[in-house]
């Protein structure tokens, strides 16, 4: 659920959806996208357009025939076409293209000037239609050139509040990692505590706590966790509110070859964390591992501890 910007009211409906279902009887929950969470594209990689047929064949196969299928004026013209069309949902896949900001390049250094400027003032000073020139910087970087979205989620801290005021609504959605190469979705939890609580203070730490722990652990069934309560499981984050944040910044996802066969992921990290303790044992010391591994599998309607 996204309060996604350009759809100012598209919140609200699915908050009213999930009102109705709950008057229907049905215990359904949403899971509010509640993080600021730009996109960092490379067409090396990106796929987020293949809803559009000529972009899901263009950007398909080795590096060797996307080069080729983006050099193609038939295939460049047809893409073009299919964004201007508007067949791409772009609201929410990080905004216009002519937004995107030129984040950085690998090996073409005559680009270096266009570092930090967005893509749209680019495009018109080489007189270019913005997606064409997002090819063409592209492959002038062999498709190594990345490309900073805005916000996929909105930017909007008064609308996220807005989604997160339903009874309804947990805080944060993350995807595990499936698009690991152009986001990091789980930095939801700090964003909320960073953003929604100390920079803008749309909610209290109290109601920060319910919507990242308490609202979750009950709409799974879990009824022994989810809050600092006299006989519930203990597991406890604690932190300092002042220091709480995205590192380096939230903009930023550093890249990490830490995956099987070498392959890579962009990383975020935080800081501000004092202790993270699952059953009573300390896991994390600030960003150190400990090595303890207490904790168990949780089934729903079941008392985990057990």
């Amino acid at each position: 659920m996204q309060a996604v910007n350009g759809y100012p009211d598209l919140h609200r409906r699915q908050v009213a959806w999930l009102a109705d279902c709950h008057r229907r009887g049905l215990a359904i929950y949403g899971q509010g996208v509640t993080v600021r969470q730009p996109f960092h594209v490379t067409l090396e990689d990106w796929n987020l357009f293949d809803m559009a047929p000529s972009w899901n064949r263009s950007l398909q196969g080795s590096r060797e025939q996307k080069l080729r299928n983006l050099r193609d004026p038939a295939l460049r013209g047809a893409m073009i076409e299919e964004y201007d069309a508007k067949k791409i949902p772009v609201a929410v896949l990080g905004g216009p293209v002519e937004d995107w900001v030129f984040e950085s390049f690998a090996h073409a250094r005559t680009l270096a000037p266009l570092v930090g400027r967005r893509l749209g003032d680019i495009a018109r000073d080489r007189a270019q239609h913005a997606v064409e020139c997002l090819f063409d910087l592209s492959l002038e970087d062999d498709l190594h050139a990345s490309f900073l979205t805005q916000s996929a989620s909105g930017d909007d801290p008064q609308h996220v509040a807005e989604l997160l005021a339903s009874p309804y609504v947990m805080a944060g959605v993350s995807d595990g990692g499936a698009h690991g190469k152009f986001a990091t979705g789980g930095a939801y939890s700090t964003d909320v505590l960073e953003w929604l609580v100390r920079e803008t203070a749309v909610l209290s730490a109290e109601q920060a706590h319910h919507k990242l722990a308490w609202l979750p652990a009950q709409a799974a069934g879990m009824r022994d966790r989810g809050a600092a309560i006299e006989g519930l499981a203990a597991d406890l984050i604690v932190y300092d509110p002042r220091a709480i944040r995205r590192a380096p910044h939230w903009t930023t996802a550093p890249i990490a070859h830490d995956q099987p066969a070498g392959e890579w992921r962009r990383v975020q990290k935080a800081e501000g964390y004092h202790w993270t303790i699952v059953g009573g044992e300390i896991t994390f010391e600030g960003d150190r591992c400990t090595g303890a591994t207490p904790g168990r599998l949780l089934r729903s309607n079941a008392r985990s501890r057990a």
